[in-house]
């Protein structure tokens, strides 16, 4: 499949992580912006998508991701700013293929081939409730070193710290609110599970199917 996460530093949101090219197909937006790595479901017209505010509830309705391109990208691999598509614009949409997405989880151990849920606002997950999103800790104290997680990009999962003190070399994560996730036709957890982007941001590596759902 030739895969070629194991030869990035880190993952980035949006961007396939195989080195064949992903199946795509080109779009149009509508409604709200959308960033590369979304999940975009089918518009009002024929060849045009749009941002869905609630994943779980219209999970049957996606489409693809908006998938990053060269044509359309930060100014080198890596940054993080978010690359926006607004409305009107044209993008890639990922029908079929590996993708770097946001991963929200239980704690409970991810592994390869796992089935793939999304929470509404497009975090990917490994059940279908419980699932809280982690995110990275701005300035951590050792005051609060007790609520933090550490995040293991073996298993695809996060643990309290065991640290009485915060350690610079480290990110620590704080958990948010339980969310509910539906469960993505044709979607497993890909090798590779899970690794942190420059900003400490959890992202999955994800086999999409949904060209094989799509009338050609």
């Amino acid at each position: 499949m030739g895969l070629i996460l194991n030869r990035l530093k880190k993952f980035v949101k949006g961007y396939s992580t195989a080195m064949n090219n992903p199946y795509t197909q080109g779009g149009i937006l509508e409604g709200a912006d959308a960033v590369n790595g979304d999940f975009l479901v089918f518009g009002s017209t024929d060849g045009f998508y749009t941002k869905d505010a609630d994943l779980v509830a219209h999970v049957k309705n996606i489409a693809g991701v908006l998938l990053a391109t060269n044509v359309k990208v930060t100014l080198s691999y890596g940054d993080n700013p978010a690359v926006t598509t607004k409305a009107g614009e044209s993008f890639n949409l990922m029908v079929e293929g590996f993708v770097a997405l946001p991963l929200a989880t239980t704690g409970a151990q991810i592994k390869e081939g796992d089935p793939v849920y999304v929470t509404a606002d497009g975090y990917v997950a490994n059940a279908a409730s419980g699932n809280k999103v982690f995110t990275p800790v701005v300035a951590p104290r050792t005051a609060d070193i007790a609520t933090y997680y550490e995040f293991d990009s073996t298993k695809g999962s996060f643990t309290l710290t065991t640290d009485t003190a915060v350690k610079t070399t480290k990110t620590y994560f704080k958990a948010g609110t339980a969310k509910a996730a539906a469960a993505i036709a044709n979607a497993r957890f890909a090798k590779g599970i899970a690794d942190t982007d420059e900003d400490g941001v959890v992202l999955a590596n994800v086999y999409l199917n949904f060209k094989s759902a799509k009338a050609e």
